[in-house]
């Protein structure tokens, strides 16, 4: 089953030369088999931007470095079964990818604890924004037990997730 959250919350400014960070807790503790991250960012040089998830015991994976081309990345999704390295797509990255790193670094850790999303402007001259931001979790079983989706204006938001989907934001 999924459990969809969508926010009212607004989008965060990716300005020069800074990092954006949208933050999400998951109180609920299963073991994962597979993890999907979407996200969908407006900026004119796709190629100043490096992006990563990391996860609740700081597991870092890499889902795009500087060098992509075009602008934007529109409701663009990474899955480590996508058979298309983000680096051969073409603006605006709108589809799903396989993201530098694997995802599938993942399986088998916790999903309970905070996951982080961060995207960061590495170069000067121009500045963007992180309109939203989607994580699916799916057990060990294969059954889609977590999907958060939703867009964040405030750097490092924290939403909580309780076991029924109910989302709570205790920090805005």
């Amino acid at each position: 089953y999924w459990r969809d959250w969508s926010s009212d919350v607004c989008s965060s400014d990716l300005a020069d030369l800074s990092t954006a960070s949208m933050q999400v807790e998951f109180p609920t503790d299963f073991v994962l088999r597979d993890a999907q991250v979407s996200l969908d960012i407006t900026h004119p040089f796709a190629a100043d931007l490096s992006a990563a998830l990391i996860a609740p015991d700081g597991t870092r994976v890499q889902l795009f470095n500087t060098g992509l081309a075009g602008a934007n990345l529109t409701r663009t999704s990474f899955s480590s079964s996508a058979t298309t390295p983000i680096r051969n797509g073409n603006a605006p990255y709108t589809g799903t990818f396989q993201p530098v790193g694997s995802l599938a670094s993942l399986n088998g850790r916790r999903s309970r604890g905070i996951w982080t999303l961060e995207v960061r402007d590495n170069v000067n001259g121009d500045v963007g924004t992180l309109n939203s931001f989607g994580l699916q979790l799916t057990d060990a079983s294969g059954v889609s037990t977590g999907r958060i989706l939703g867009t964040s204006r405030i750097m490092s938001s924290a939403l909580r997730i309780d076991a029924e989907g109910d989302v709570g934001n205790n920090t805005v």
